[in-house]
């Protein structure tokens, strides 16, 4: 049907035998007659995807085309796999074709030629020290701690100095596709908020050591702070509290022992220096 200019209706009411004029626009009687259409084609497109059950289930990210290298009982590699994540769980590992078959992401990453496999977990380290990155190097141990890192640790280490350095070193992670680190250093509070900023996830230890350091004046005095920082994060999603003894030579017996107790009072890890060197 085509329509042109204005189109006049004439109705006639039949029991008032009375003669009604309807002028409405070729545009708005065009509307008229194509919403009960669009209606009807909706409600089959609904019908068609129950029908065929084709519905996928929504997840908040797909990564998919890579190569997957699994952590399962197989130790399975897909060569074209992906994963669907929702929110912060692995919900399915499978095939790029499985996947998209089940699951429709909100987000989707393109991973072809690339590698898609869990997150690397760095063991011991003391994040901010990345600031120190070349000072004193090919050194025996205890040279190294006591002519470069004890004094630089002294005149530089700060609330500021720790976040920045934490800072650089989470992005050093997350670009050699670490997402889990251990720390234990100075003002651990503040590397726990620069990690909690970065998305990481996190072992953060407050040290204790014998002599005076940037956030404590004595041992005890760095036992009150360990005590206050697992109280702090205790429960946190991203960061686990633990306390950390610097070693062996560098604490009492009797602090030792004290750590140990603060740890035990609040079921935390303990990070401790061992079997550094054979020097």
């Amino acid at each position: 049907m085509t329509c042109t200019g204005t189109l006049v209706n004439i109705h006639r009411a039949v029991p008032r035998r009375v003669a009604r004029l309807e002028i409405e626009s070729c545009a708005m009687r065009s509307l008229r007659l194509l919403l009960p259409a669009a209606a009807l084609l909706a409600a089959t497109v609904a019908l068609v995807s129950v029908t065929h059950g084709q519905a996928r289930t929504p997840v908040t990210l797909i990564v998919t085309g890579g190569t997957v290298i699994t952590q399962d009982a197989a130790r399975r590699v897909i060569p074209d796999g992906a994963v669907a994540i929702d929110h912060d769980l692995i919900v399915a590992v499978d095939t790029s074709e499985a996947i998209g078959a089940k699951y429709d992401g909100a987000e989707v990453i393109d991973a072809r030629d690339q590698v898609i496999m869990p997150g690397l977990i760095n063991t011991h380290g003391h994040a901010a020290m990345v600031l120190y990155r070349g000072l004193g190097s090919d050194l025996a141990l205890m040279d190294w701690l006591n002519k470069y890192i004890f004094p630089a640790e002294q005149k530089t280490v700060s609330p500021d100095f720790v976040r920045i350095g934490t800072r650089l070193a989470a992005l050093e992670m997350i670009e050699s596709g670490t997402t889990t680190f251990t720390d234990m250093y100075y003002f651990e509070g503040d590397v726990a908020e620069a990690t909690r900023e970065s998305g990481l996830r996190a072992v953060l230890g407050e040290s204790v050591i014998k002599f005076p350091v940037a956030d404590a004046a004595t041992p005890e005095e760095g036992l009150a702070r360990a005590e206050a920082f697992i109280q702090q994060w205790k429960g946190d999603p991203l960061v686990t509290p633990a306390v950390a003894p610097h070693a062996p030579y560098t604490l009492e017996p009797a602090t030792l022992k004290a750590v140990r107790a603060l740890a035990n009072k609040y079921d935390v890890p303990m990070l401790i220096h061992l079997a550094e060197t054979q020097d």
